[in-house]
């Protein structure tokens, strides 16, 4: 299921293992497009990366997905921020 794609990405990313944890969120994101939680370690992760305009879709994604979120607002700040 999506959200056990999502679990061993957030393991794997707490292992360091992020390349893994992209591909996994990934598989997650095929399976449930609208996982918002997919969407917003996505888009962290390739933030970290470097990878800020594919990050930003995911994590734009995000904040439509769940706008009630607690991170939603920070999130919504950080992308207009760094448009």
């Amino acid at each position: 299921s999506s959200e056990t794609w999502v679990l061993l990405a957030l393991a794997e990313d707490a292992l360091g293992q992020r390349d893994e944890a992209v591909h996994n969120l990934r598989q997650a994101l095929t399976l449930m497009p609208w996982n918002a939680l997919a969407h917003f370690n996505l888009g962290r992760l390739l933030w970290q990366q470097g990878r800020l305009a594919e990050g930003s879709a995911h994590l734009r994604r995000f904040t439509e997905l769940a706008p009630d979120d607690s991170d939603a607002p920070r999130i919504t700040a950080l992308l207009q921020d760094n448009p």
